[in-house]
C-alpha cells in the first residue's frame, strides 16, 4: 500500500540560515529485530489490515521515514529542510547491525494541487557500517534540495533513507506496535516506508524513468538523525569519533608487491560486521598509470571469504597474461580491486615484481 506522504503535499519553500537536525530522536533502540531478508507484507491473513513477515526474495531493500500522520513537518522525517547538504548521520543500531548505504530520494509535486510524483533514486553512499548496540555517527556530504519553481510551481523534495544487502544483518528500526493499516494511521503516529528491492535496483528509478511509489507502514521509525547545513553556509564540525563513510573493506600493506610461483599476496581487511565475501583481482590500468581500474584487462583473480573485521593475506594468482607481463617486465603497474557486491570496491594502485 503506498503512503500519503504528510510532508509532501503542498510543501513551503524552507529559508533557513542555520544547520539542522532532522529525524529519529534516537531515544529508541531497534526492536524490529529484521534485515532486507525480510518484508512486511499483506497476505491471505490480511483482511484485519496486519501485516505478517515474509521473505523478500529481493538482494537488497531501502527504508526511510515519511514523516507522522497527521503532523506536516513533525519529527520524526526523512524530509530534509530546504536546498543545502547533509554533513553527518547518526545511526542507532542494534547487536547485529547491516551495513548501510544511505540514499537520497526525491519526490515532485505540484505546489497547487498537491498531486505528487514519488520516488526517485538521486545518489548513494558508500557502505557504512555502524557499531552493534550504539548510535554510530558517519560524516557524509550529500547535495539535496527543497524548493518550489515559481515558473511552474514544481515542488522538489529530497529524502533520506537507508539501504541495506539482503542477509548481512537487521536494519536500524523501531516499532511501536501501532502497524495495523487499518488503525495504525492516527494523529501522531510515525509512518516508515521501503522499497524491495533498493531504490536504484531499478532502470525505472532514475530521474528519466517513472519513479517508483514506496511502501508504507505506520508505527515505524527508522533511528537515523542527519544533520542540514543551508546552501552556502559552512558545515558545523563533525562530532567526535565521526566515521567518515568509506566500502566494505580496505587493502593493507605496501603498493609494492613481489609475485612468487605466479601468486601476488593482498592483505585485506573486512570492515563488515558480517563478513565479507566476494573477489579479489589484479587488473591492468585500462588508460594511463592513474587509472581507476574499472576497464582494464584481468590479469588475476580469486574468491574471498573473510570474517567480520578480520584482516587476511589472500593470495591472487596470475592468468597466463599476468604471468607474461611478469615475466617480461621488471615492475609491471597493475590496479588490485576488491569487489564485495553491494558492499562496494575498493580499487589500489600497486606496481607487481617477480620474485626470484
Amino acid at each position: 500500500m503506498a503512503v500519503a506522504l504528510v510532508a509532501a503535499a503542498a510543501l513551503p519553500e524552507a529559508s533557513l540560515a542555520q544547520s539542522q537536525e532532522f529525524g529519529s530522536s534516537l531515544s529508541e533502540a531497534p526492536n524490529a529485530n529484521f534485515g532486507c531478508e525480510t518484508r512486511p507484507t499483506f497476505t491471505e491473513q490480511s483482511s484485519n489490515g496486519d501485516y505478517f513477515p515474509r521473505p523478500s526474495n529481493t538482494a537488497d531493500c531501502t527504508w526511510w521515514q515519511a514523516g507522522v500522520f497527521g503532523a506536516q513537518n513533525a519529527q520524526p522525517t526523512g524530509a530534509v529542510p530546504g536546498d543545502g547538504r547533509i554533513t553527518n548521520v547518526a545511526v542507532r543500531s542494534g547487536p547485529t547491525p547491516a551495513a548501510i548505504r544511505f540514499v537520497i530520494m526525491r519526490l515532485f509535486a505540484d505546489a497547487a494541487s498537491g498531486n505528487r510524483q514519488c520516488c526517485f533514486f538521486v545518489t548513494e553512499t558508500g557502505v557504512a557500517q555502524p557499531a552493534p548496540n550504539a548510535i554510530t555517527n558517519f560524516t557524509v556530504n550529500l547535495p539535496v534540495e527543497r524548493n518550489t519553481n515559481p515558473q511552474n510551481n514544481l515542488v522538489t523534495q529530497d529524502y533520506i533513507g537507508v539501504s541495506a544487502v539482503t542477509g548481512t544483518g537487521t536494519l536500524p528500526l523501531f516499532t511501536n506496535g501501532q502497524n495495523n493499516t487499518l488503525t495504525g494511521y492516527f494523529a501522531g503516529n510515525p509512518v516508515a516506508a521501503f522499497y524491495y528491492p533498493r531504490l536504484g535496483a531499478l532502470p525505472s528509478d532514475s530521474p528519466n524513468g517513472p519513479g517508483r511509489r514506496e511502501e508504507g507502514i505506520p508505527g515505524f521509525v527508522v533511528t537515523m538523525r542527519s544533520t542540514w547545513a543551508p546552501q552556502g553556509a559552512a558545515p558545523p564540525a563533525p562530532p567526535p569519533g565521526a566515521t567518515p563513510v568509506g566500502v566494505g573493506a580496505r587493502l593493507l600493506g605496501p603498493s609494492g608487491l613481489v609475485a612468487r610461483g605466479g601468486v601476488v599476496p593482498l592483505t585485506v581487511r573486512c570492515l563488515l560486521n558480517g563478513g565479507c565475501r566476494g573477489v579479489a583481482q589484479l587488473r591492468t590500468h585500462a588508460g594511463g598509470a592513474r587509472a581507476s581500474g574499472r576497464g582494464g584487462r584481468i590479469v588475476g583473480s580469486r574468491r574471498i571469504r573473510i570474517r567480520g573485521g578480520r584482516r587476511a593475506r589472500v593470495g591472487v594468482r596470475l592468468n597466463r597474461a599476468g604471468r607474461r607481463l611478469v615475466r617480461r617486465q621488471r615492475r609491471v603497474r597493475l590496479v588490485a580491486v576488491v569487489r564485495l557486491g553491494g558492499a562496494g570496491t575498493v580499487r589500489r594502485n600497486v606496481t607487481v615484481r617477480r620474485g626470484r
